[in-house]
């Protein structure tokens, strides 16, 4: 398959240096991400501080590694120093010769540990990196300022350099890897304290439980675990392959989830197999966060619909799922009467009829299913617990979770 030209290969060096910079700058908005602009020669031409790790980054051979591959290749890549340090750089050639390579960073993927300890037994190791650095703590008081970024986030940040700089699209695929001295970075890998992994645990749990349940009020749930999970510290031959896998298991564990919440086992399989493939067949990161979501999404709606009570009017059930969905919403017999478009009282009355309990029962039931979720998957306090799901105090609060579970909610969390 021949290789796609780069659209911008006839545009000034300055002037992409320029569209570089301005791209950079708003990814520094939200990241303290340095920028380097060099040359076809290896010299730098802005000087972005943090010139200890750039040093240790070039005597890795990373630097000497880029300039191998820039001579003929324009793809982005990811640079892995002796520090762990990651760098994201794209090459920018004319149709003649290299004219720049942009690079972003440092970066880390993952909370380091970093002592002086660590870094002098990285500097005694290998003499190419004690001979570069000129201060042990100043080396320390850098990398101590070097953002930590998700997996996703850092390659939407080089895909966009990338477009920016090549004006061609690029998957996460087509990003290259390579690691200076890697035995230094596993060491660090392992120098780093274990990640206290039991509040992931807790939310997908809990998330599977909402599977099984059809509930739908899953979204604050999927929220918590996305800014608690950095993904599984593991290493695989790609980054897209590790992220196919760890969805692949998602899938798999939400196909069980939905077959014991009573979804045909024949329906579930099939399912299954069909977003597995998808994945499989991904041409993205992105692509794949999309089909997972799509994935949880259906099977809580295909157990949910699964529920749905064929003895109840269409108002009514539209009642009991909105009360389901936003429990933590200030909801009242007016507001709830309203959208079924029914007075108070007769709202009131029909409710009971059919669902066999009076609307504040079930709100209220409804709140403390809620309350079940936030006590097994987070560490928030037993009073804002209260607070959030509207009981006019903790006691309150208390005396409910007890009659309608059995239970404190202090038993309940120290049980789960």
């Amino acid at each position: 398959m021949p290789k796609e030209k780069n659209i911008n290969q006839t545009i000034d060096p300055l002037e992409m240096d320029q569209r570089a910079a301005f791209l950079a700058d708003m990814i520094r908005s939200v990241s303290d991400l340095s920028f380097w602009i060099l040359d076809s020669e290896k010299n730098l031409i802005n000087d972005p501080g943090k010139r200890q790790s750039y040093d240790v980054m070039e005597a890795s051979g990373c630097l000497d590694y880029l300039y191998r591959y820039a001579e003929s290749e324009s793809d982005p890549m990811i640079v892995n120093d002796a520090l762990a340090q990651n760098w994201l750089a794209v090459p920018y050639r004319t149709e003649t010769m290299l004219q720049r390579i942009y690079i972003l960073g440092p970066v880390f993927r993952s909370e380091v540990k970093l002592d002086l300890d660590y870094i002098s037994s990285i500097i005694e190791t290998y003499p190419q990196i004690r001979s570069v650095v000129k201060s042990r703590s100043g080396l320390l008081k850098e990398l101590e300022q070097v953002p930590v970024v998700s997996q996703v986030i850092l390659f939407n940040y080089i895909l966009m350099l990338c477009y920016c700089v090549t004006g061609e699209k690029k998957n996460a695929w087509d990003v290259r890897h390579y690691s200076g001295f890697s035995s230094a970075a596993s060491m660090q890998e392992k120098a780093a304290p274990a990640r206290d992994r039991s509040p992931v645990y807790k939310s997908e749990k809990n998330m599977l439980r909402m599977v099984r349940e059809g509930d739908l009020s899953y979204m604050d749930t999927l929220n918590e675990l996305a800014l608690m999970s950095s993904g599984p510290a593991v290493s695989g031959k790609t980054p897209g392959r590790q992220e196919r896998d760890s969805v692949i298991v998602f899938i798999t564990l939400c196909t069980r989830a939905a077959m014991e919440g009573g979804l045909s086992p024949n329906i579930a399989y099939e399912l299954g197999d069909s977003y597995i493939q998808a994945v499989e067949d991904a041409k993205s990161t992105l692509e794949i966060g999309d089909i997972s979501a799509h994935m949880y999404d259906d099977f809580v709606h295909r157990v949910h619909d699964l529920n749905i009570r064929p003895d109840l009017s269409p108002a009514i059930q539209r009642a009991c799922d909105y009360i389901d969905t936003h429990p933590e919403e200030e909801l009242s017999i007016e507001m709830l009467a309203e959208m079924a478009g029914y007075t108070d009282y007769y709202f009131s009355r029909k409710f009971k009829d059919e669902v066999h309990t009076p609307p504040v029962r079930y709100i209220n039931q409804a709140r403390i299913n809620r309350a079940k979720s936030l006590l097994s998957s987070s560490d928030l306090e037993i009073s804002e617990i209260a607070e959030r799901l509207h009981f006019a105090t903790r006691s309150h609060f208390g005396e409910m979770f007890k009659k309608m579970t059995g239970m404190t909610p202090k038993e309940y969390r120290e049980g789960k």
